[in-house]
């Protein structure tokens, strides 16, 4: 559900950035979808702690 709603937003915001130059959009890219997955991950993470 989180990683949805991020990737969601995540999306047309790299979309937007689509007319930047290609090293910074490339850098731009690789850092939102690295803190995407540990968000996505570092929450699973959580949630799991609390059912066990």
């Amino acid at each position: 559900m989180l990683a949805g709603r991020l990737f969601g937003i995540s999306g047309p915001l790299l979309v937007a950035m689509g007319k930047m130059s290609t090293d910074s959009f490339l850098n731009v890219f690789v850092t939102i979808i690295v803190l995407v997955v540990i968000l996505t991950v570092g929450y699973s993470y959580q949630l799991s702690k609390k059912l066990i």
